[in-house]
């Protein structure tokens, strides 16, 4: 019996890590994008209202662009980043600190189902006060759901 049981989990074993990965594929324009609440506007004001100079980047009158891939999940939630670019690690700090206190999105939709989506925001750091975010809609994946 107990070698049974061993053969069967070996068994299930081997099925599982010949298991397919899910197919990605590249989508220019989804049925419905993913969407922040209240739109792109609302999310720039997010960045706007809520970004916080860094105070040794004052100091040092740093200013310079971060750059971050992220990801929006099929239940609208930021779950990954990849920084792309920045000039300092305070300001890169501060940006993901804005990414990840964004509220929830509402998913992307493809062929009937919800997707991941992958989106890339460049924010502007510079000391006269004046903050730009530069949303990218054109860098954005999906994931089909197989349920």
């Amino acid at each position: 019996m107990k070698c049974l049981f061993i053969a069967l989990a070996f068994l299930l074993i081997i099925q599982d890590t010949e298991a397919q990965p899910e197919e990605i594929l590249m989508c220019e324009k989804f049925e419905v994008e993913a969407g922040y609440p209240g739109g792109d506007k609302a999310l720039l004001n997010h960045f706007k209202n809520n970004l916080v100079y860094p105070i040794s980047a004052i100091k040092d009158r740093a200013e310079g662009a971060v750059t971050i891939q992220y990801t929006i999940d099929k239940q609208g939630c930021v779950i990954l980043h990849q920084v792309l670019g920045y000039p300092r690690a305070d300001l890169q700090r501060e940006a993901l600190r804005l990414l990840y206190t964004m509220k929830q999105w509402t998913p992307a939709w493809q062929n009937g189902r919800k997707t991941k989506a992958y989106r890339v925001v460049t924010i502007y750091f510079n000391l006269n006060g004046c903050i730009e975010v530069l949303l990218s809609l054109k860098q954005q994946m999906f994931t089909p759901d197989k349920s």
